[in-house]
C-alpha cells in the first residue's frame, strides 16, 4: 500500500521491521533525521523518511539528545535555536536521503500539543509563533511540504487546532515571521478506535452521509473558527473550504481506546482490523482508510515499544504479533489472529500448596493461579527454548486493577512488570482475562525455568491463566513454540 507507513520511535534493530519492509512506503521516528540503521534501510528499500519537529526543539545530528530549543528557560541555561539551525539539520536529512528512490517530501509538525498544560505543551499562540519563526521557513528553504500539528476529532484536539489556525491567521502579516496557513498542505490526525462507522463519521462522509465536508473533524473545527468571528477569513470559500481542500494523514492509530478495562488485546485488535468482527467493526479502520480518497497516509502506533501494551506490530525480535499480521492483511477475514505458541495453563505449573493456590474461575471457565506475591505463592514453569537468547512471553491474566507481576528466567535477575487491569469485574462477576507480551532475557538453549510471583512480598499479583513463549523459525520467519512442563504435584 502507498498509504501504509511505520512508526519507529523506540530503539530497535533492523530485524524488528524485517516482515514489514516490503509492505510500507514511508516511516517516521518523531525526529528530524533517520537514526542508526534507518537511513540505509530506507534507501535500500525505497522507503520515504518523513522528518518531524514533534516538540519545540531540534535533535542533535545523530538523533541522540537535544541540540537547541525554540524557547529559553526561566531557570536553566540552554541554547535557543536560530532558523539556520533548523534549516541545517533538515538539509542534512534531505541531502543524505537524496539518492533514495523516495526522498523526503514532507515535514511533520508538533505532536499532541493538546494533552498537557503549558509549559509542557505549547499554547496555540506559541505554536503559531514558532511555526512562522522556524518550521514554515525551514521547510520552504529545503523544499519540504508541511503537515500540520496533530489533532484528534474530540473537543480537546479540535479546540487546540482551531486556536492554532486562528493564531497563525492573525500572524499572517507579521513583518519578520509570518505564519501562512495556506502553506499547510495536509492535516495530521490521531485516532485510537477501529470501527469502520467511526472513521466514516469522524473523517468520512459524516452524519449526513454526503461528503468529507460534513465529517465531524471538519465541521467541529469550522464551527469553532466561525465562533471566533474574525474580521477576515481565507479566500476561496472561507474556513470550510480551506479545511476541505486538504487531505488527512492518520499519523498515529490503533484500537487501544475502544475500551479501557481492559484495553483490547492484540488478538482482539487483529479481529477488528481483518473484518472478523463485522457486526461491530465492519471492514475495520485500516481497510476503511484504504478506500478513503482524502486519507493519503496512515501509520500504526507503533512498531514496538518498551511500554507493556498490546498495541505493537512486532515483538522486539521482529516476529509479527496478531496486530502485525492484520496490518499486512487489513479486511482479510482469513487472517490468523491467534497468539503464537503452545499455551502452558495454570494446572501445568508448579505452585505452592496446589489445592489452595489454584482457583477455578466461573466467568472464564478456566483455572487460574492465585496468591502470587503477597499471598506467598510462587509459580514455576519449565520452558524449552531452541537457542540461547531473549524471547517474548505472553501472559494471560485477570485483575480488577493495575498490578505488578515479577518474572525470573532461570537464576537471572527478577524483573517487575506492571500489568494494567484486565476487567472491571472478578471471577464471580463475569470477569475476563486479557493477554500482554513481556520481553524476557537470559534463556538458555534447551530447558529453562520461568518463575512468577517471587520477590513480591508486599503486593498482590494478578491471577495468571496461561503463558506462551514466542520463538522464531529462522527458515520461514514463521512463529513456533517449544514447551515442556513440570508434572503436576
Amino acid at each position: 500500500s502507498q498509504k501504509r507507513g511505520l512508526i519507529i520511535g523506540a530503539p530497535l534493530s533492523e530485524a524488528s521491521v524485517q516482515h514489514l519492509t516490503k509492505a510500507v512506503s514511508w516511516f517516521y521516528n518523531y525526529k528530524q533525521m533517520p537514526v542508526q540503521w534507518q537511513g540505509d534501510w530506507a534507501q535500500e528499500h525505497g522507503i520515504e523518511f518523513v522528518p518531524m519537529i514533534s516538540k519545540p526543539y531540534i535533535n542533535k545530528d545523530d538523533g541522540d539528545g537535544i541540540d537547541c530549543y525554540f524557547r529559553s528557560h526561566p531557570t536553566k541555561t540552554r541554547r535557543v535555536c536560530t532558523l539556520d539551525d533548523v534549516i541545517r539539520v533538515l538539509n542534512i536529512t534531505v541531502i543524505q536521503q537524496s539518492s533514495n528512490s523516495r526522498p523526503p517530501h514532507f515535514l511533520m509538525g508538533f505532536n499532541e500539543m493538546y494533552n498537557h498544560p503549558p509549559p509542557e505543551d505549547l499554547t496555540p499562540l506559541e505554536a503559531a509563533t514558532f511555526w512562522g519563526r522556524y518550521i514554515q521557513p525551514a521547510a520552504q528553504a529545503v523544499g519540504l511540504r508541511l503537515v500540520s500539528p496533530t489533532t484528534v476529532a474530540n473537543n480537546k484536539g479540535v479546540s487546540w487546532m482551531a486556536e492554532f489556525l486562528k493564531e497563525c491567521w492573525n500572524l499572517r502579516h507579521h513583518p519578520n515571521e509570518p505564519c501562512d496557513i495556506e502553506l499547510i498542505d495536509t492535516f495530521a490526525v490521531h485516532e485510537y478506535k477501529c470501527r469502520e462507522t467511526q472513521w466514516e463519521r469522524k473523517y468520512g462522509r459524516g452524519e449526513d452521509g454526503q461528503s468529507y465536508s460534513s465529517s465531524n473533524l471538519v465541521t467541529q473545527i469550522e464551527k469553532k473558527l466561525q465562533n471566533f468571528k474574525l474580521p477576515e477569513e481565507p479566500s476561496n470559500g472561507g474556513w470550510g473550504q480551506y479545511l476541505r481542500r486538504r487531505p488527512l494523514w492518520a499519523t498515529e492509530t490503533n484500537c487501544y481506546w475502544e475500551s479501557s478495562t481492559p484495553h483490547p488485546s492484540s488478538e482482539e485488535q487483529c479481529l477488528s482490523l481483518t473484518g472478523q468482527r463485522k457486526h461491530s467493526h465492519g471492514m475495520g479502520s485500516i481497510a476503511k482508510m484504504e478506500t478513503m480518497d482524502h486519507i493519503d497516509r496512515y501509520a500504526w502506533w507503533t512498531t514496538w515499544n518498551h511500554q507493556i501494551k498490546p498495541n505493537y506490530l512486532t515483538y522486539k525480535s521482529g516476529q509479527l504479533t496478531p496486530i502485525g499480521r492484520a496490518y499486512l492483511n487489513p479486511g482479510d477475514h482469513f487472517t490468523d489472529c491467534s497468539y503464537a505458541g503452545t499455551r502452558l495453563y495454570a494446572t501445568e505449573a508448579r505452585v505452592r500448596k496446589r489445592n489452595k493456590n489454584l482457583r477455578y474461575c466461573k466467568s472464564t471457565g478456566t483455572t487460574l493461579i492465585k496468591s502470587l506475591g503477597q499471598g506467598g505463592n510462587v509459580a514455576t514453569f519449565n520452558v524449552t527454548a531452541p537457542a540461547a537468547g531473549d524471547y517474548a512471553m505472553h501472559v494471560s491474566f485477570l485483575s480488577v486493577e493495575d498490578r505488578n507481576l515479577t518474572v525470573q528466567v532461570n537464576d537471572g535477575p527478577t524483573h517487575k512488570f506492571l500489568l494494567v487491569a484486565s476487567s472491571a469485574r472478578g471471577c464471580n462477576k463475569r470477569g475476563t482475562t486479557t493477554v500482554l507480551p513481556l520481553e524476557l532475557e537470559g534463556f538458555n538453549a534447551g530447558l529453562n525455568t520461568v518463575t512468577l510471583g517471587d520477590h513480591l512480598p508486599d503486593e498482590q499479583a494478578p491471577l495468571v491463566e496461561w503463558i506462551s513463549l514466542v520463538t522464531p523459525d529462522d527458515k520461514t520467519g514463521a512463529v513456533s513454540d517449544l514447551f515442556s512442563f513440570f508434572p503436576n504435584d
